[in-house]
């Protein structure tokens, strides 16, 4: 088992082999998450999901959220291959 301090250095049991389970699985579910367009695309739009923000102003962030991404990636797709095959 492992043993671990918490944040009130209290010692907390891990079962045996858990370090090495998130050491495998945290940088593949790391990178899907920031590859992943619907979890970027609901996280914008809940950054912007407040009482003041009418429903109408959210689509048009949304709207322009993905014009954005579209230009970037564009940008950042044609400059790959330019550098590539250039």
């Amino acid at each position: 088992m492992d043993v671990a301090l918490d944040g009130g250095a209290q010692l907390v049991t891990r079962p045996a082999g858990f370090t090495a389970y998130i050491a495998v699985t945290s940088p593949p579910i790391g990178r899907f998450m920031l590859t992943d367009r619907a979890a970027a695309d609901a996280g914008a739009c809940c950054i912007f999901n407040t009482p003041r923000v009418l429903s109408v102003q959210l689509a048009y962030l949304f709207v322009l959220y993905r014009r954005s991404q579209v230009v970037v990636e564009t940008t950042c797709s044609a400059g790959w291959i330019a550098a590539r095959f250039g």
